[in-house]
Protein backbone atom coordinates (compact mmCIF):
# COMPACT_ATOMS: atom_id res chain seq x y z
CA UNK A 1 0.00 0.00 0.00
CA UNK A 2 2.72 2.19 0.36
CA UNK A 3 4.73 1.68 -2.64
CA UNK A 4 1.51 2.33 -4.09
CA UNK A 5 0.88 5.87 -2.74
CA UNK A 6 4.45 6.68 -3.38
CA UNK A 7 4.02 5.96 -7.42
CA UNK A 8 1.11 8.55 -6.75
CA UNK A 9 3.02 11.46 -5.00
CA UNK A 10 6.31 10.59 -6.91
CA UNK A 11 5.34 9.26 -10.16
CA UNK A 12 8.97 8.72 -11.30
CA UNK A 13 8.86 6.01 -8.90
CA UNK A 14 6.34 4.00 -10.81
CA UNK A 15 8.18 2.24 -13.75
CA UNK A 16 11.45 1.30 -11.26
CA UNK A 17 8.86 -0.49 -8.91
CA UNK A 18 6.88 -1.87 -11.63
CA UNK A 19 10.15 -3.59 -12.63
CA UNK A 20 11.13 -4.68 -9.80
CA UNK A 21 7.53 -6.83 -9.33
CA UNK A 22 7.92 -7.87 -12.96
CA UNK A 23 11.52 -9.01 -11.94
CA UNK A 24 10.53 -10.77 -8.99
CA UNK A 25 7.05 -11.40 -8.63
CA UNK A 26 7.13 -13.08 -5.21
CA UNK A 27 8.48 -10.01 -3.78
CA UNK A 28 4.59 -9.71 -2.13
CA UNK A 29 5.31 -12.87 -0.33
CA UNK A 30 8.98 -11.74 1.56
CA UNK A 31 9.69 -9.90 4.89
CA UNK A 32 8.22 -6.58 4.91
CA UNK A 33 11.53 -5.97 5.90
CA UNK A 34 12.81 -7.16 2.21
CA UNK A 35 9.62 -5.61 0.34
CA UNK A 36 10.39 -2.12 2.30
CA UNK A 37 13.52 -2.35 1.05
CA UNK A 38 13.34 -3.16 -2.68
CA UNK A 39 9.66 -1.44 -2.87
CA UNK A 40 10.21 1.92 -1.40
CA UNK A 41 14.29 2.30 -0.57
CA UNK A 42 16.03 1.27 -3.97
CA UNK A 43 13.62 3.15 -6.25
CA UNK A 44 13.90 6.45 -4.29
CA UNK A 45 18.30 5.42 -4.07
CA UNK A 46 17.81 5.06 -8.01
CA UNK A 47 16.65 8.48 -8.46
CA UNK A 48 18.35 10.51 -6.09
CA UNK A 49 19.61 12.80 -8.27
CA UNK A 50 15.97 14.38 -9.39
CA UNK A 51 15.25 16.29 -6.77
CA UNK A 52 12.89 13.89 -5.75
CA UNK A 53 10.30 14.65 -2.47
CA UNK A 54 11.97 13.10 0.40
CA UNK A 55 9.43 13.11 3.30
CA UNK A 56 6.98 10.33 3.87
CA UNK A 57 3.78 11.36 6.13
CA UNK A 58 1.71 8.42 7.29
CA UNK A 59 -0.99 9.34 9.25
CA UNK A 60 -3.43 7.56 10.82
CA UNK A 61 -1.11 4.90 12.34
CA UNK A 62 -2.84 4.29 15.69
CA UNK A 63 -6.01 3.37 13.11
CA UNK A 64 -4.61 0.09 12.36
CA UNK A 65 -6.19 -3.17 14.52
CA UNK A 66 -3.34 -4.94 15.29
CA UNK A 67 -0.85 -3.30 18.01
CA UNK A 68 1.81 -6.27 17.29
CA UNK A 69 1.90 -4.46 13.74
CA UNK A 70 2.30 -1.14 14.46
CA UNK A 71 5.28 -2.10 16.64
CA UNK A 72 7.00 -4.07 13.78
CA UNK A 73 6.52 -0.97 11.34
CA UNK A 74 7.67 1.11 13.56
CA UNK A 75 10.86 -0.58 14.71
CA UNK A 76 11.15 -1.17 11.00
CA UNK A 77 11.34 2.72 10.35
CA UNK A 78 13.40 3.15 13.04
CA UNK A 79 15.96 0.65 11.58
CA UNK A 80 15.84 1.95 7.78
CA UNK A 81 15.91 5.82 9.26
CA UNK A 82 19.03 5.18 11.31
CA UNK A 83 21.05 4.40 8.42
CA UNK A 84 23.03 7.29 7.07
CA UNK A 85 22.16 6.59 3.47
CA UNK A 86 18.18 6.01 3.73
CA UNK A 87 16.91 8.80 1.66
CA UNK A 88 13.67 9.37 3.40
CA UNK A 89 12.07 11.02 6.04
CA UNK A 90 9.25 9.43 7.93
CA UNK A 91 6.54 11.84 10.06
CA UNK A 92 4.02 9.51 12.02
CA UNK A 93 0.93 11.10 12.57
CA UNK A 94 -1.57 9.83 14.94
CA UNK A 95 -4.91 11.16 17.15
CA UNK A 96 -4.00 11.97 20.53
CA UNK A 97 -3.58 9.30 23.35
CA UNK A 98 -4.56 9.92 26.83
CA UNK A 99 -2.39 7.59 27.51
CA UNK A 100 1.04 8.81 26.66
CA UNK A 101 0.01 12.40 27.31
CA UNK A 102 -0.73 11.01 30.91
CA UNK A 103 2.78 9.30 30.87
CA UNK A 104 4.90 9.96 33.87
CA UNK A 105 8.68 9.35 33.34
CA UNK A 106 9.85 10.08 36.53
CA UNK A 107 10.19 5.99 38.13
CA UNK A 108 11.51 5.05 34.98
CA UNK A 109 14.65 7.81 35.20
CA UNK A 110 14.40 6.61 39.01
CA UNK A 111 15.23 3.63 38.10
CA UNK A 112 18.02 4.35 35.03
CA UNK A 113 19.99 5.84 37.35
CA UNK A 114 19.52 3.80 40.64
CA UNK A 115 21.21 0.97 38.53
CA UNK A 116 23.62 3.39 36.90
CA UNK A 117 25.20 3.94 39.77
CA UNK A 118 25.10 0.67 41.69
CA UNK A 119 26.78 -0.24 38.90
CA UNK A 120 29.54 2.34 39.03
CA UNK A 121 29.42 1.41 42.80
CA UNK A 122 30.72 -1.97 41.29
CA UNK A 123 33.03 -1.56 39.35
CA UNK A 124 34.84 1.03 41.10
CA UNK A 125 34.70 -0.89 44.38
CA UNK A 126 37.99 0.22 45.92
CA UNK A 127 36.81 3.70 45.44
CA UNK A 128 33.87 3.20 47.61
CA UNK A 129 35.41 1.01 50.57
CA UNK A 130 35.22 4.07 52.77
CA UNK A 131 32.10 4.46 52.25
CA UNK A 132 29.70 3.00 54.23
CA UNK A 133 26.14 3.53 53.27
CA UNK A 134 23.96 3.38 50.07
CA UNK A 135 25.84 5.69 47.37
CA UNK A 136 24.08 8.01 46.41
CA UNK A 137 21.41 7.93 49.15
CA UNK A 138 17.53 7.44 48.93
CA UNK A 139 17.26 10.76 49.56
CA UNK A 140 19.98 12.52 47.15
CA UNK A 141 18.08 10.16 44.71
CA UNK A 142 15.50 11.55 44.85
CA UNK A 143 16.41 14.59 45.09
CA UNK A 144 18.40 14.16 41.60
CA UNK A 145 15.65 12.51 40.12
CA UNK A 146 13.26 15.56 40.94
CA UNK A 147 15.30 17.97 39.20
CA UNK A 148 15.56 16.41 35.90
CA UNK A 149 11.88 17.12 35.03
CA UNK A 150 11.22 13.73 33.53
CA UNK A 151 14.26 14.36 30.54
CA UNK A 152 15.42 11.33 30.11
CA UNK A 153 18.47 11.91 28.07
CA UNK A 154 19.35 14.81 30.59
CA UNK A 155 19.41 12.11 33.23
CA UNK A 156 21.47 9.51 31.17
CA UNK A 157 23.98 12.73 30.73
CA UNK A 158 23.83 13.54 33.98
CA UNK A 159 25.08 10.07 35.31
CA UNK A 160 27.61 10.40 32.79
CA UNK A 161 28.96 13.33 34.09
CA UNK A 162 28.89 12.02 37.77
CA UNK A 163 30.25 8.65 36.96
CA UNK A 164 32.95 9.23 33.67
CA UNK A 165 35.83 11.90 33.35
CA UNK A 166 38.51 13.05 36.19
CA UNK A 167 37.07 14.24 39.78
CA UNK A 168 35.68 12.52 42.26
CA UNK A 169 32.07 10.97 41.68
CA UNK A 170 31.02 12.45 45.14
CA UNK A 171 32.03 15.75 44.25
CA UNK A 172 30.27 16.08 41.14
CA UNK A 173 27.02 14.55 42.67
CA UNK A 174 27.24 17.70 45.48
CA UNK A 175 27.48 20.04 42.58
CA UNK A 176 24.78 18.89 40.51
CA UNK A 177 22.67 18.59 44.00
CA UNK A 178 23.47 22.48 45.16
CA UNK A 179 22.31 23.68 42.51
CA UNK A 180 18.96 25.78 42.07
CA UNK A 181 15.86 23.92 41.94
CA UNK A 182 15.36 24.88 37.92
CA UNK A 183 17.08 22.75 35.29
CA UNK A 184 18.66 25.99 33.89
CA UNK A 185 21.61 26.00 36.03
CA UNK A 186 22.08 22.41 36.23
CA UNK A 187 22.10 22.22 31.82
CA UNK A 188 24.28 25.00 32.45
CA UNK A 189 26.96 23.06 34.65
CA UNK A 190 26.92 19.87 32.67
CA UNK A 191 27.43 21.88 29.28
CA UNK A 192 30.16 23.91 30.76
CA UNK A 193 31.76 20.41 31.68
CA UNK A 194 30.72 18.75 28.60
CA UNK A 195 31.99 22.15 26.30
CA UNK A 196 35.74 20.32 25.79
CA UNK A 197 33.79 17.71 23.78
CA UNK A 198 33.32 18.80 20.35
CA UNK A 199 29.90 17.81 19.25
CA UNK A 200 28.70 17.20 22.51
CA UNK A 201 27.46 20.67 23.82
CA UNK A 202 25.78 21.67 20.16
CA UNK A 203 23.98 18.54 20.45
CA UNK A 204 22.91 19.12 24.41
CA UNK A 205 21.90 22.73 23.28
CA UNK A 206 19.75 21.36 20.91
CA UNK A 207 17.67 19.08 23.17
CA UNK A 208 17.37 21.81 25.48
CA UNK A 209 16.32 24.74 23.43
CA UNK A 210 13.75 22.36 21.82
CA UNK A 211 11.80 21.25 24.82
CA UNK A 212 10.98 18.12 22.92
CA UNK A 213 12.37 14.58 22.45
CA UNK A 214 13.90 13.44 19.45
CA UNK A 215 14.72 10.67 18.21
CA UNK A 216 18.63 9.96 17.20
CA UNK A 217 17.78 10.04 13.35
CA UNK A 218 15.92 12.93 13.77
CA UNK A 219 18.29 14.94 15.99
CA UNK A 220 20.90 14.02 13.13
CA UNK A 221 19.06 15.51 10.60
CA UNK A 222 18.14 18.88 12.51
CA UNK A 223 21.83 19.27 13.26
CA UNK A 224 23.18 17.65 10.24
CA UNK A 225 26.02 15.14 12.75
CA UNK A 226 26.06 11.96 12.00
CA UNK A 227 24.17 9.24 14.05
CA UNK A 228 27.25 7.50 15.28
CA UNK A 229 28.83 11.30 15.83
CA UNK A 230 25.93 12.05 18.56
CA UNK A 231 26.28 8.73 19.72
CA UNK A 232 29.84 8.66 20.48
CA UNK A 233 29.84 12.31 21.82
CA UNK A 234 26.97 12.06 24.38
CA UNK A 235 28.42 8.30 25.54
CA UNK A 236 32.14 10.37 25.87
CA UNK A 237 30.58 12.21 28.88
Amino acid sequence: MLAYHMTISIPATKSVIQETLQRDPALPNYSIHNQFRQLIIAPVLKLIGQNLPNVVVIDALDECSEAKSIRAFISLLASVSSNDSCPLHFLLAMTRTPELEQFNSVDDICTFMKSSFTNFCNQHSRVFQGVSEQWPSSEQLTELTNKLSGVFIFAATVVSFITEGRGSPQQKLEQVLTTHPELDPLYSQVLNAASQHGDLKKVLTVIILLHEQLSIAALSDLIEIRVIDIMSALLEM
